[in-house]
């Protein structure tokens, strides 16, 4: 249905408004998303700025699965943060913040496992095969971080296992504080 409507509101030129709770369905159908928490707008934006620029946390939770993990902001530079969370620095697209303790938007499929190298130690606790993918939940210093993997370039690892985490930067995001 949410392709028909799409193809409709296309065709025809026109706008519409639609209400849904169903964040696949905003994402799918939808040019501009207006999020509403508690009667007030939270934000509004294409799909894609909601997904990789919450305005908050409440925008991040409910706009796809979200890990949300202490890190440190060492520098704004330029609209970029240099942040560190756990033994990993990076940088990463930032709305301007001040240095300091921050919580940071870890997107599940932006987390990359592998069992040596680099990256936040940490543990399987527990593993979902999908087909496509497979979801872990893995407990670190930092808390449980989610993890989508559509690699699985060493397989579906058990429960139990012993990894390094990977953040990619396109997948992180630091938070404005509430």
């Amino acid at each position: 249905m949410r392709e028909e409507i799409r193809l409709l509101q296309q065709r025809l030129g026109i706008t519409a408004i639609y209400v849904t709770h169903d964040q696949a369905e905003a994402l799918a159908i939808s040019d501009k998303i207006v999020v509403i928490d508690k009667g007030r707008i939270s934000q509004i934006g294409t799909p894609h700025e909601l997904y990789r620029r919450p305005g908050n946390r409440f925008v991040a939770e409910f706009i796809g699965e979200a890990n949300f993990l202490p890190a440190r902001l060492e520098a704004m530079e330029d609209g970029h943060a240099k942040i560190a969370i756990g033994p990993q620095q990076m940088q990463v697209v930032s709305p301007p913040l001040q240095a300091g303790a921050v919580t940071v938007l870890a997107r599940p499929e932006a987390i990359r496992i592998r069992t040596h190298g680099e990256g936040l130690a940490g543990t399987i606790q527990k593993v979902s095969y999908l087909g496509s993918s497979a979801d872990y939940t893995v407990e670190t210093e930092l808390g449980p971080v989610l993890i989508t993997d559509y690699e699985m370039q060493g397989g579906v690892l058990a429960a139990g296992t012993a990894v390094r985490l990977e953040f990619l930067p396109h997948g992180v995001y630091p938070l404005p504080k509430a």
